[in-house]
């Protein structure tokens, strides 16, 4: 039987999922989600807007699409603005907000370098025992024409590690710089452990579309096989 049923959102409403918590003081339960520039808050068990956090359950954030992480009093969520946003998870006030992005001012053939997407929208996880908190990137715009974005376009393509403790990112791996064929990083990363010369090796891992199978020590962000970046043919097309 239908337990409960809440008013209809917008369309994009927990897009990668929801995340469940019970207060360890209260024992009440809540559900956490996204919601395009919003961040709910519902009590599990009936559905019901939770009146204390932010405006009658909702917190307005960068636009995002990926639940959020719960790490100690803290909810944090990865935004399509290439911010990670932290909150209070009781109240839902902000805490702080670190640019995970490198950004660009500078002018590209008398027009503006285009330093947009690279977006986190395939996942991300969470090492609590760390406080890493590590995110997967898309593509640069646009994604055939790299006119006006010279350069590697870091932190696009990426797997990323943020320090929540610190608040600070501690590494930034691309699998393929200045992209000009669609493979952004789709698939969340996943913690687990490997054994390499019988050392136990704690790792993050995310297969991609160009067939690779990145494994990252968690802590330095360096392959822990041999990974080899290999140049590709210049474009014809002018820039």
């Amino acid at each position: 039987k239908l337990i409960w049923k809440t008013k209809k959102f917008k369309s994009s409403l927990a897009k990668r999922g929801l995340i469940y918590w019970k207060d360890p003081k209260t024992n009440e339960a809540k559900i956490f989600f996204s919601n395009e520039k919003n961040l709910i808050s519902l009590n599990a068990n009936d559905g019901s807007f939770d009146r204390e956090f932010g405006h009658n359950g909702l917190v307005r954030t960068g636009l995002n699409l990926l639940p959020p992480a719960i790490y100690k009093n803290q909810l944090i969520l990865a935004t399509l603005d290439h911010n990670i946003e932290s909150y209070n998870i009781l109240d839902g006030k902000l805490l702080w907000k670190l640019k995970f992005k490198e950004t660009f001012s500078k002018r590209v053939g008398g027009v503006k370098y285009d330093n947009s997407l690279g977006n986190p929208w395939g996942g991300s996880s969470l090492d609590v025992s760390r406080g890493f908190f590590y995110l997967v990137t898309g593509n640069p715009s646009y994604m055939f024409d790299g006119t006006r974005r010279p350069g590697p376009n870091r932190d696009a393509n990426s797997i990323i590690a943020i320090d929540l403790n610190k608040k600070q990112k501690i590494w930034s791996f691309q699998e393929t710089g200045h992209d000009l064929w669609n493979l952004d990083l789709a698939s969340p990363p996943i913690l687990t452990s490997i054994i390499k010369k019988n050392k136990a090796i704690d790792v993050v891992v995310a297969p991609t579309k160009s067939g690779n199978t990145l494994i990252l020590d968690r802590s330095t962000g360096r392959p822990i096989y041999p990974f080899r970046l290999q140049k590709v043919e210049t474009s014809a097309v002018p820039g």
